[in-house]
């Protein structure tokens, strides 16, 4: 994996992470809302693995953002 793509999932991650917080939604809820596994939905938000385009919109309708603002922050 090149360092362009580690940097862009670091980030990409930090935004899910804030965006659930600022839901207050734990992990566990969040991860039961898109029927996916916590394990799974915290190596997203640390940046170790991407999503499906399936779990990607489901994301961003559980936490109410664009697909675009998870994407790139845009």
């Amino acid at each position: 994996m090149g360092v362009q793509k580690v940097i862009e999932l670091f980030y990409l991650g930090m935004r899910v992470r804030k965006c659930r917080e600022d839901h207050e939604y734990t992990i566990e809820y969040l991860a039961e809302l898109l029927d996916i596994s916590p394990v799974f939905l915290r190596s997203i938000e640390y940046g170790k693995r991407g999503m499906s385009i399936d779990t990607l919109a489901k994301l961003a309708a559980a936490l109410q953002v664009s697909t675009d603002y998870i994407l790139f922050g845009s």
